[in-house]
């Protein structure tokens, strides 16, 4: 018999298997492969043949939340002002402060580039100085700490009935586990799955608009990583916000911002190897502390960082 008609003639007993209630067993063929006999109830009712149940679909178990959409951050980028007084930031207090009041230490707002008054970002001022020093190292270090899977800073919109327009959306902060794949171009690949670092505190927003693809929500907390010099700790922010902006191949951009404590900060570098250079930096971090004024000195910095994120998928 033709090896074409021996094919046949197996396709056409397969098909026929699924005709028979009382069939005890099925055949899978594959040519010049030896028969495999399987339980009949691996077929289906119409003869084509279905996968076993598996009892555990992803190793360690967990399950895909229905109507969310997840992202993880790619990209952390510094700015300093577009031009003097003007940065990407936020209105943490609802004030908009002219120099010279006491309330922020004699540090007036900024404007947006998009023109909104009384935006909070003392460190684009700061990170002017900064940056020719530093810049690029920081940049490095972060960027490091993303692909390594050192920092997964994650976000999450669930009950999500339609990505552009919703007006009940919750929105979670947090951080996820995984070791990612990186692109040619340095950095995470798209649709990679992670999961929910317990040990880092996440932060949840409810009842948050999306318009036109863009949402707003706060307040909230999120954590910076740091693993400059022998440093290797959290910035944390208070009273944040986070504006993203969704695009149609399902990537997002946006700003986090909020107030950073000076004094907690710093100690965490005087309890490093980088206490020399800690102590180089803190009469510049102290004379821009804008925030938290207590007897009549600012505890915490106003900050605003961009991002860029790519989608992901998240098991819980």
């Amino acid at each position: 018999m033709s090896w074409r008609l021996t094919h046949v003639v197996w396709v056409v007993l397969v098909l026929l298997s699924g005709c028979f209630d009382d069939a005890d067993v099925a055949w899978v063929i594959d040519t010049g492969a030896v028969p495999q006999q399987l339980d009949a109830g691996s077929v289906g009712t119409s003869g084509v043949l279905e996968p076993e149940p598996i009892d555990e679909y992803f190793v360690g178990g967990g399950e895909l939340a229905e109507k969310s959409s997840t992202f993880v951050v790619q990209q952390l980028i510094f700015s300093g002002e577009l031009e003097p007084g003007v940065a990407w930031g936020f209105d943490l207090d609802g004030v908009t402060t002219p120099d010279n009041t006491v309330e922020s230490c004699g540090h007036g707002d900024q404007t947006s580039p998009s023109g909104e008054k009384g935006i909070d970002n003392n460190f684009a001022r700061v990170w002017a100085f900064a940056e020719a020093l530093i810049g690029e190292q920081v940049k490095a270090l972060l960027q490091e700490a993303i692909n390594e899977g050192r920092f997964l800073f994650m976000i999450e919109l669930s009950d999500v009935s339609d990505l552009v327009q919703d007006d009940d959306v919750t929105v979670t902060l947090f951080r996820g586990m995984l070791d990612p794949m990186v692109s040619s171009a340095g950095f995470l690949l798209p649709s990679q799955t992670y999961r929910v670092d317990n040990d880092f505190p996440s932060s949840v927003v409810r009842g948050v608009e999306l318009k036109d693809g863009k949402l707003r929500a706060g307040p909230l907390q999120f954590g910076v990583p740091v693993e400059i010099f022998d440093a290797d700790f959290t910035l944390q922010f208070e009273s944040g916000q986070i504006e993203l902006d969704i695009s149609e191949d399902g990537s997002i951009s946006g700003v986090m911002g909020g107030s950073l404590n000076i004094g907690n900060a710093l100690e965490e570098l005087y309890n490093t190897g980088a206490k020399a250079e800690a102590e180089l930096v803190t009469p510049l971090f102290e004379s821009y502390a804008d925030m938290e004024r207590v007897d009549g000195v600012c505890q915490s910095m106003s900050a605003a960082i961009q991002f860029t994120a790519t989608t992901a998928f998240l098991l819980r």
